[in-house]
């Protein structure tokens, strides 16, 4: 990494460090679903949700895949990516639903739910919900 010196006294170096990636505070993802609740720290993925007791996180359900989707962590920012054949379902707080397809990806942020398999709006409360915090 290549670090630039600001400005250096007998007692103290500073440097500017232009790359560095370690912000103040590292954003947290929360997910929860009924009563489990699961906290991904930046930088530490993939998180993979589906109906298999092999994920990280299981969500069973008839229209579930075994490994549904995956969260990563990937530029700063945590990204859903579906994997299934019965797409994923998103609706965040600022507006309508976003449904991904085989490999398609969205970044969370704010907070809202995500259904595996079917629309939220016949989900009847099978849903995740998650918030970004920064």
């Amino acid at each position: 990494m290549r670090q630039e010196i600001l400005r250096q006294t007998e007692d103290e170096t500073v440097f500017n460090t232009p790359f560095s990636t370690q912000p103040s505070s590292m954003p947290r993802l929360f997910l929860c679903f009924h009563d489990r609740e699961y906290i991904l720290p930046a930088g530490q993925s993939p998180v993979i949700l589906g109906r298999s007791k092999q994920n990280d996180f299981e969500v069973p359900g008839q229209f579930t895949s075994r490994q549904h989707a995956r969260i990563e962590w990937h530029r700063d920012n945590f990204v859903l990516i579906d994997q299934s054949s019965n797409r994923t379902y998103i609706r965040t707080e600022e507006g309508p639903e976003i449904i991904l397809e085989r490999m398609e990806q969205y970044v969370l942020h704010g907070t809202g739910v995500i259904s595996l398999g079917q629309s939220l709006d016949t989900a009847a409360g099978e849903v995740i919900h998650f918030r970004v915090e920064h």
